[in-house]
């Protein structure tokens, strides 16, 4: 934690990748699980290692998250979420993201129940129709547990957010600074802090950002990430994290559609879209 009057590091959304492995194919998936030949996966060493790292960095946060892919599909995740509440006290509740195909076990939800705080958990359950095949069944075992869970409809003529939203083809964009500016001002994810993403052993503002060095779509800039496991002191990560919280864009803003989050303008889709 800092000391003394050093203003506290605190983030609303922090989300751990686990696994980039998934059980759809989705045309417009935010993650980018489509664009790997093989996703990425990360072992449960590895994992409670970035949860330590990212919790020496950072003081506090609202909500953190355990995403995918398809997070259920991992082996370890019930000791992935036991390592994470070792840090209970310094996160407002753990938020699970599923995408409807796979029922928690029941070994979670007596783990979840043995720790005798519900409220520290949330399931967010994307359900987009038949393809989540097992959307009804794990709702009917959160609610018999009383684990808290939100549902998002993604199929039908109402869809949440009205559908989903093309982020782009990493193309330049060749925006003006005034632009970019503007975009990053308006932008949903940066109007809640961010939701600062943690993949591959650094921490990134965005998902974009996150993916798009990965994948080299976009130029690797090192003043837009943390890298985790850098042999430099935590109080240097810290001030960088600083540092990043006050950009005014990031280098992935110049490769992004800007139409996340800037208004009526925006055009939807329709929500998970199987690739054949």
């Amino acid at each position: 934690m800092d000391g003394g009057n050093a203003q506290a590091l605190d983030l609303f959304i922090l989300n751990i990748t686990l696994t980039l492995r998934c059980t759809l194919k989705c045309k417009l998936c935010a993650a980018d699980v489509i664009r790997y030949d093989k996703a990425p996966h990360f072992t449960k060493e590895f994992i409670f290692n970035v949860i330590d790292r990212c919790f020496e960095i950072v003081d506090r946060v609202e909500r953190f998250q355990l995403s995918g892919g398809e997070p259920l599909l991992h082996k370890d995740f019930n000791a992935i979420v036991q390592k994470a509440l070792s840090y209970s006290e310094r996160f407002g509740n753990i938020g699970i993201f599923t995408n409807g195909t796979i029922a928690p076990g029941q070994d979670l939800i007596d783990q979840i129940l043995s720790f005798g705080h519900r409220d520290k958990f949330k399931f967010y359950i994307s359900h987009y129709g038949n393809i989540s095949n097992k959307a009804d069944e794990c709702i009917e075992l959160l609610k018999a547990a009383g684990i808290p869970y939100e549902v998002k409809i993604y199929h039908g003529d109402n869809q949440h957010f009205d559908g989903w939203i093309d982020y782009g083809n990493y193309k330049y964009q060749n925006y003006s600074e005034d632009s970019l500016i503007d975009m990053f001002k308006n932008c949903a994810v940066n109007r809640i802090g961010g939701i600062w993403s943690c993949r591959y052993g650094e921490l990134h503002r965005c998902t974009r950002s996150a993916s798009g060095m990965d994948l080299k779509m976009i130029p690797r800039v090192k003043d837009d990430y943390i890298s985790l496991f850098e042999n430099i002191p935590i109080e240097r990560q810290k001030e960088k994290l600083r540092r990043i919280m006050s950009k005014q864009y990031l280098t992935a803003c110049k490769y992004c559609s800007g139409d996340f989050g800037t208004g009526d303008k925006q055009k939807r889709y329709p929500a998970a879209e199987q690739i054949k």
